[in-house]
């Protein structure tokens, strides 16, 4: 049995320790919060264990608080911090599940969703169960990331601070245009610049795994909208074209 108030108690007692007077600890932590929800929904949707999937949610980005007191960013490439690994490895330094339950099954579930969650492919190897948690994290991960885009996502870019007309005016990559066309998930590489950086997120479409993942995109339109965002520059043509292969591939798999 798992101790879901347990395990809310511990989150907070952790995290209380970092400055919540900076917005990145905020919404950090808020995101934390929704994507244990979001774990929730779809468990429950797929009549698997809610405990489990909010467990995991509530965990899943743990070690991003000591990222951010540490290196002021939470850009994995740059900080050479995997912030999936290191959570695993905190979770495990702490003994935080043996507080939380006595059922220690559990625990390469928690760990290897919870390594796995911001990886580009999930690793090989991984039980029916094990596989079943990395990709519900992932998903209920990539659902507030979207949320996060429509409100945040001058703040959440990386490199140099742009204003949003200077990057509706920088050029889509062919490369991110193409892997979006063919409906792949893309490489982190292709983040050249931030209108590349924004196609990469469009690209985390290509990853999402079960139905009422789609059906919570299609209700919310969060792509959709992101990608108006951006219009009204040099990319509207291309825009057009992404937003129409986003409808579709949100449609068939509704």
């Amino acid at each position: 049995m798992i101790d879901i108030e347990k395990a809310k108690e511990i989150f907070e007692e952790y995290t209380n320790e970092y400055d919540f007077t900076q917005v990145n600890f905020k919404r950090k932590k808020e995101h934390s919060l929704r994507v244990a929800a979001l774990s929730k929904m779809i468990a429950n949707s797929i009549g698997e264990d809610e405990d489990l999937a909010e467990l995991i949610g509530i965990f899943h980005d743990i070690s991003r608080f000591e990222q951010l007191k540490r290196f002021n960013s939470t850009s994995d490439l740059k900080t050479g911090f995997d912030h999936g690994y290191e959570g695993e490895k905190l979770i495990k330094e702490k003994g935080w599940l043996e507080k939380i339950s006595d059922d220690r099954q559990i625990d390469d579930i928690v760990y290897k969703a919870i390594r796995n969650h911001n990886q580009r492919i999930i690793e090989e190897g991984l039980s029916e169960k094990e596989l079943l948690f990395a990709k519900l994290i992932r998903d209920a991960d990539k659902l507030d990331l979207f949320k996060l885009m429509n409100t945040e996502y001058l703040d959440m870019l990386g490199g140099e601070r742009k204003t949003l007309e200077e990057i509706k005016n920088q050029k889509i990559a062919y490369e991110s245009f193409k892997e979006i066309m063919a409906c792949r998930q893309l490489d982190s590489n292709l983040k050249i610049d931030q209108i590349n950086e924004i196609m990469v997120w469009i690209g985390f479409l290509f990853d999402i795994n079960f139905k009422i993942s789609f059906r919570y995109l299609a209700k919310n339109k969060y792509i959709e909208k992101l990608i108006n965002i951006f219009k009204g520059g040099k990319n509207d043509e291309l825009l057009n074209q992404i937003q129409d292969v986003v409808y579709e591939y949100i449609r068939i798999n509704y």
